[in-house]
């Protein structure tokens, strides 16, 4: 675990790519430095939905989503 890992379990993030492998790998890769509390979204509407259900302190997305970047 990092130095700052437990201080990440209470940060939300909320990842946004198509390419669920990609997604996942990010997921992974943010669990190891200490983060917990990870979702996953493949479209932007389905990022929408999220986010209308909590509050995230940090999204990781790409652009431009296949369906629109829900970016207004």
């Amino acid at each position: 675990p990092t130095p700052m890992g437990s201080g990440l379990r209470d940060v939300h993030v909320l990842i946004v790519d198509p390419d669920s492998l990609l997604a996942q790998v990010l997921k992974d890769s943010l669990m190891k430095m200490g983060f917990r509390s990870i979702d996953i979204a493949r479209t932007s509407q389905g990022a929408l939905h999220l986010l209308a259900q909590r509050d995230y302190d940090f999204v990781i997305s790409e652009l431009p989503l296949p369906d629109g970047s829900g970016l207004h």
